[in-house]
């Protein structure tokens, strides 16, 4: 596997460490991980000296390693050494490496094997491997061949080392003490005045070493390799509820063990452990190790902690399946040495400059240790720098460290793309046949993202995240189903590659993970939507969310926030999945849908207007619901008591026609399980029978109307609070114009004016009439708060004395409306009028349209305020209309309709499930008023906020009783916020529009008259009234202010200046 790391520029090198798993944490499948192939990974090694050529392999429990190396380039190639422990389900891998003798090449795929707390190690397993344990004696260390002893037993003698190599000047060895020089003598020269045939003169033998710091100078530097695992003991056990980081007794590695227990009280499924830099934990920018493992774990080290001076701190939090527990383990802080015990030199290697990127690697070279003795080789240490640590001098991960011997110039290969890495180099001596490391030397510089950097490898790799910013909590649609929808993964953040699908991961508190859904996406700026059904009512779940590119599958988010799906689900709050008649039919067609109508005996038939009975098509104990079509009208409940599977014997169930019209219907039967979003159990198939309603009885012949009603909240989004003004929200009448952008006081409010008033739901869903105090309150008297998870404030108007004419015979009408309704958004800063509506209606397919008027700005002349001409648009379209005998609901189309937009205007998003426009007409209108893509998907996270809300009809408003406002869920949908939300008046929409793609950066126009800043972060809570209004103050000591107002999360600054930002 890859290293999942992160990366910063460091000022020196003792603030990085690398995380290494201990193979008992992986010996069972972690409930919240996501399902995995279990891997083995193989090493292949082949030694080639003059052509001669080795092959070694060793095997255990299915790890395979071969050695290979050519003498003369001197290239070593690793990929990947692994051993698998019994019962283990993953299997850590040492870096592939590759270097030569001049130029060191390292090629590296993972992070150092991984420690066990197992009693010994797995058999056949090299020192450096997943099973090597840190308890009990350690091994002896692989990078310090011994000098060949005499077997008396064998008759064999001592094996002579190999010469100091003879040359003009002696190369410098390595020794047990230290460096040394070379004591062979250099050639003689030759006579200037000696002939041209004249033998040269004799150089004599070297005499044999007789030291033992002779002998070790004759041991040749070691290929490179990644550093081997340590393999000290960790003693000290922690009690409950502690957290214990220990250190190499001998001072000599610089690992650090974490060691924990929970308390006794709590029993995990998992554990997060992180080590930080410093005394501590509340910083994540000095967060310097990471990773999460189950239940199962009880210690966790961390190899090539800072090779110098470094405070270390850790913390353990418990992770109960679902989401981290509050109340982390925090260890004592404890301080590694300067240096290794023993080291024979302070001295440090220089800066290592990196240069030469390729798609996975490039070239690290550095000054040598300066002073006596000189080192024996150096390690380089490669680091990563994570994308969400923006601050160049945040810490970074560890990749990995290299043994590269001793040279000073290494080409790394290997590395993950479209990633910043670092290096630092420890230079290191040999003494006893052991490593002592000098401290490192500084670490090379990361720029900030927003700069270029020299050695970002240019290649992919798999979609990486942010846990400082999990996702979006899921929405409770109902007892046993959820929908999630968050924002797409962009910029550094996909990896280098286009973003094709996410997998989205359900968690649940004391279970860990319960179900995925993977799904792809056609365009990269689509934000990830799905849902999950048959679940469990009254349970907390979350998610985590992985983006995928062509790479792979990427880092998983954090855990979403909690949210709790209710104890039960209100009748008719659940919806099929077929949205009208047309769509059912399809589905019957296609034989998703039963027709039981020959099977009950029908069709039923009964007079229009009257009751129904309908036998259930159902067999065995069942519950679910019925629902008309026409348009997916709920009809009521449905509920057997075991019904057999005769026709006779099963239950009859009646149901009213009323507000249907003359005409053939189905009634179609779908149980809970279903509604939820599950299957549908044995003997509760989705089923219609078709019930025929004839004319002439209740509510039959054209009806005359007088005082018809119509209730409507145009969107969601039109019932939000704002970032600045408070919220949107409706005003009854026409709001007389302010002579400018102005957010609106209790004088330019009126609850009811004429024909119109304007009401809410109350806590019960009961609608009453709205007031100045609660239009940006929702039902339980919670201030409206846009990008929180607060519900919207469900403002509707409602306006009377509608005449016309309806013949339910053939579903046909028309009535029209007198009355205006002020649309105000931004608490009054942009606000549009609707007057005078019209509804049409022919078997079944109609529009309501209405005059539409407002104001506009131009930019080029901020003291302009421009009446926008009344003009007619088509405010709905709709089909499925059952024109009953007194009044219906009907839901507009939006989903799925495109709009044309003009040339820099926000493109409409058209995928996802909550993509669509309302009409073209209507759309066309509010390009001039600045709020155009309020009213189409934009590919914000507000789209599931702008679809039509349905709008209901009655035929005699003294009569008609309103209806119960849904449910509420737990929290919206989504976050309701866009990427950048629009400005307020006094921008074109155009202009504000195009810059929405990148709203979090600054955005700048041609200023020459004047200028547009925008300072937003999406994910901000909304500003105080007191900050703006300093900001605002501050700014106009510039001259720049001239409106002030909410605009994705920030602040839109609009005024003259002479010059370009």
């Amino acid at each position: 596997m890859r290293a999942a790391v992160v990366a910063a520029a460091l000022t020196a090198a003792c603030l990085t460490t690398a995380l290494v798993p201990t193979a008992a944490f992986a010996a069972a499948p972690s409930p919240y991980a996501p399902p995995a192939a279990t891997s083995t990974a193989a090493t292949a090694n082949s030694t080639s000296a003059d052509g001669a050529t080795s092959t070694n392999s060793t095997s255990a429990d299915g790890a395979t390693s071969t050695n290979s190396t050519s003498a003369g380039s001197a290239t070593v190639t690793t990929r990947a050494i692994s051993a698998s422990a019994p019962a283990a389900t993953t299997s850590a891998a040492t870096p592939a490496i590759s270097a030569s003798a001049a130029a060191a090449t390292v090629t590296t795929r993972a992070v150092s094997g991984a420690h066990t707390d197992t009693p010994a190690p797995t058999p056949g397993a090299a020192p450096d491997e997943a099973t090597t344990p840190f308890a009990g004696e350690p091994v002896p260390p692989v990078d310090s061949p011994p000098t060949p002893e005499a077997d008396p037993a064998a008759g064999t003698p001592a094996a002579p080392p190999t010469p100091p190599t003879q040359g003009p000047a002696a190369d410098s060895t390595d020794s047990a003490e230290g460096t040394t020089e070379g004591t062979a003598a250099p050639p003689a020269p030759l006579d200037p005045a000696a002939s041209d045939h004249a033998p040269p003169t004799a150089t004599p033998e070297p005499a044999p070493p007789t030291t033992a710091a002779e002998v070790a100078a004759t041991i040749p530097p070691p290929s490179p390799t990644p550093l081997p695992a340590s393999t000290w003991a960790a003693t000290t056990a922690p009690a409950p509820g502690q957290v214990l980081v220990q250190t190499d007794p001998a001072a000599v590695d610089y690992a650090v063990d974490i060691a924990w227990a929970p308390p006794a009280s709590v029993t995990p499924l998992g554990y997060r452990v992180e080590l930080f830099s410093g005394r501590s934990v509340s910083n994540t920018a000095t967060l310097i190790a990471r990773a999460e493992v189950d239940a199962t774990a009880t210690r966790y080290r961390i190899e090539g902690v800072g090779f110098g001076a470094t405070t270390v701190t850790a913390r353990v939090t418990l992770i109960d399946g679902a989401s981290a527990l509050p109340d982390a383990l925090v260890s004592e802080s404890v301080t590694l040495p300067a240096a290794s015990a023993g080291a024979l030199s302070l001295s440090r290697a220089g800066t290592p400059t990196l240069s030469a990127p390729t798609a996975d690697g490039f070239t690290v070279t550095w000054d040598a240790a300066s002073g006596d003795p000189a080192p024996a080789g150096y390690a380089v240490r490669i680091l990563e720098r994570r994308h969400d640590q923006a601050a160049t001098s945040a810490n970074s991960f560890v990749t990995t460290t290299l043994d590269v011997g001793a040279t000073t110039s290494a080409v790394v290969t290997g590395l993950e793309g479209s990633s910043r890495y670092l290096a630092g180099v420890v230079a290191y001596d040999l003494v006893d046949g052991v490593k002592r490391f000098r401290p490192s030397s500084a670490t090379s510089t990361v720029p900030a993202w927003s700069a270029d950097y020299v050695a970002q490898t240019l290649g992919e790799r798999a979609p990486t995240t942010e846990w400082s910013n999990p996702p979006a909590a899921p929405t409770a649609d109902s007892a046993r189903s959820l929908t999630w929808q968050g924002a797409p993964t962009t910029g550094r953040y996909t990896g280098g590659s286009a973003v094709t699908g996410y997998r989205i991961d359900l968690f649940t508190p004391g279970a860990g993970l319960v179900a995925t859904s993977e799904i792809s996406v056609d365009d990269r700026d689509s934000a990830p939507a799905t849902r999950f059904g048959g679940l469990t009512p009254g349970t907390a779940y979350s998610v985590r969310v992985a983006a995928i590119n062509a790479t792979g599958v990427g880092e998983r988010s954090d855990f979403s926030p909690l949210v709790t799906t209710p104890t039960g689900s209100s009748p008719g709050s659940r919806p099929p999945a077929y949205a009208d008649r047309a769509a059912l039919q399809t589905a019957i067609s296609a034989g998703i849908v039963a027709d039981a109508t020959a099977t009950v005996g029908g069709p039923v038939t009964v007079d229009q207007g009257q009751d129904a009975t309908v036998t259930v098509p159902w067999t065995g104990i069942q519950s679910g619901e019925a629902w008309w079509y026409g348009d997916a009208t709920f009809a009521t409940t449905v509920s057997t008591g075991g019904a057999s599977e005769s026709a006779s014997a099963r239950p009859s169930l009646t149901v009213s026609t009323k507000g249907l019209g003359p005409g053939t219907h189905y009634l179609l039967f779908v149980s809970d399980s279903e509604l939820d979003g599950g299957a549908a159990p044995a003997g509760a198939e989705a089923t219609v029978v078709t019930v025929d309603v004839v004319g002439g009885g209740a509510g039959g012949g054209i009806l005359t109307l007088d005082d018809a009603v119509l209730r409507w909240g145009l969107n969601d989004e039109t019932n939000n609070g704002a970032y600045f003004g408070g919220c949107n929200y409706l005003s009854a009448g026409r709001t007389p114009d302010p002579g400018g952008s102005a957010v609106f006081g209790p004088a330019q409010y009126a609850e009811s004016a004429g024909n119109v008033t304007i009401e809410k739901p109350d806590a019960s869903g009961r609608y009453v009439r709205a007031s100045w105090t609660t239009k940006c309150l929702d039902r339980t008297g919670a201030t409206l708060s846009s990008g929180t998870a607060t519900p919207y404030g469900g403002n509707q108007f409602v306006m009377t004395g509608g005449a016309g004419r309806v013949d339910p015979a053939t579903g046909t009408a028309t009535i029209r409306w007198t009355g205006d309704v002020t649309v105000v958004y931004y608490g009054g800063l942009s606000f549009w009028y609707l007057s005078d509506p019209v509804l049409t209606v022919e078997n079944g397919t109609g529009t309501l349209t209405a005059t539409v008027g407002g104001f506009g700005t131009d930019m080029d002349d901020l003291a302009t305020w421009v009446p926008l001409a009344d003009r007619t648009v088509t405010l709905a379209v709709f089909s499925g209309a059952q024109v009953g005998a007194d009044g219906f609901t009907v839901t507009p189309d939006y989903r799925g309709v495109t709009v044309a937009l003009p040339p820099g205007q926000t493109a409409q998003a058209r995928s996802g499930p909550d993509w669509g426009s309302f009409p073209q007409s209507f759309v066309d209108f509010h390009l001039e008023s600045g709020q155009a893509a309020y009213w189409y998907s934009s590919g914000g996270q507000a789209d599931a906020a702008k679809a039509a809300q349905p709008f209901t009809v009655g035929y005699d408003a003294a009569t008609f009783a309103a209806p119960t406002a849904p449910p509420e869920t737990a929290v919206k949908a989504s976050a309701r916020v866009p990427a950048g939300k629009l400005p307020p008046p006094r921008l074109p929409a155009a202009a504000v529009l195009s810059a929405l793609p990148v709203a979090t950066e600054a955005v700048t126009t041609d200023a020459r008259s004047s200028s547009v800043v925008i300072v937003e972060s999406a994910t901000s809570a909304a500003l105080g009234d007191d900050v703006i209004l300093l900001l605002a103050a501050l700014i106009a000591l510039l001259g720049l202010v001239v409106v002030i107002a909410g605009a994705g999360g920030g602040l839109v600054l609009l005024g003259a200046t002479s010059r370009r930002l």
